[in-house]
């Protein structure tokens, strides 16, 4: 059985205990015999997995509504009023050629902005681009966009990386580029980011830098960082290692490790000719 006990300093512990009755020759019982194990640290492991599947499941409700908002008001929207236009258009034709081109280009810029939508939320659910060009284009790409969007400057430098990447390799890191420059955006205060991606034969290297206003790591990395959680369970299924090094005012340096299949793989050469590649977005 299993129960809580209080010891001697009057905190409480979990135990596990188990016991069997011993009998003597002629049948007679003797007690019991059997042992007690401090089973603590595996009760507080299974708390805190039952209150990560919870977050989990909540942020994965939330994902979901804040994907269903979007196409509802904002594609969803733009649509219909845009079939309403064109319904007009055809009922009400213009009589001057000038004024249809005009409004045959209003149509295209909306219809542009509506593929642009499309493509955003395609790439947050599934990042095509990393199946069909690489890890090293998924990253630049993604860093462009963000930087167009929120006016940061990402640079990405690239050194030696493989062209042909083991699938959930590629997009663990991948994922926690898209994290980290998140967290970058939404909480360093800073202007610049700095990615670098750089493999030897051994391991596959990622460093997501910023000079920002930087936190307290003692209460960020307790747990009550949902996206921190899922970045180290990622680099886990991945047998990496992440650090994380951040002081208040001085920035935020977040760097993954991860070990590269024992083969030889076709290294990315840059467009200059050299190992490396370094971008500004």
């Amino acid at each position: 059985m299993q129960y809580r006990l209080r010891k001697r300093d009057g905190q409480y512990a979990w135990l596990l205990d188990t016991g069997v009755p011993r009998m003597g020759a002629d049948g007679s019982f003797l007690g019991y015999i059997g042992s007690c194990i401090d089973i603590t640290a595996r009760k507080i492991a299974e708390e805190a997995a039952h209150d990560l599947s919870g977050r989990l499941i909540h942020a994965q409700e939330e994902a979901q509504a804040r994907l269903a908002r979007e196409l509802h008001d904002d594609l969803s929207q733009s649509l219909a009023l845009l079939a309403v236009e064109l319904d007009m258009l055809g009922q009400r034709p213009p009589a001057a050629s000038s004024e249809v081109s005009a409004r045959m280009q209003e149509f295209s810029t909306q219809v542009r902005n509506l593929s642009s939508g499309v493509h955003r939320l395609s790439h947050e659910l599934h990042p095509a681009k990393l199946v069909q060009l690489g890890l090293v284009a998924a990253v630049r790409g993604f860093a462009k966009e963000l930087g167009a969007a929120h006016q940061i400057e990402v640079t990405c430098v690239f050194q030696d990386v493989p062209v042909v990447l083991p699938d959930d390799i590629a997009l663990c890191i991948y994922r926690i580029v898209q994290e980290g420059l998140q967290n970058v955006v939404k909480h360093s205060g800073t202007p610049a980011a700095r990615v670098v991606l750089r493999a030897d034969a051994q391991e596959l290297c990622l460093e997501i830098s910023d000079r920002g206003c930087g936190f307290n790591l003692s209460t960020t990395t307790g747990g009550s960082s949902l996206g921190l959680v899922s970045m180290r369970e990622r680099v886990r299924l991945v047998q990496g290692q992440m650090s994380l090094q951040s002081r208040q005012g001085e920035g935020t340096t977040l760097e993954v490790r991860v070990p590269l299949p024992t083969r030889t793989v076709e290294i990315e050469q840059s467009r200059t000719g050299g190992a490396t590649n370094e971008v500004r977005s």
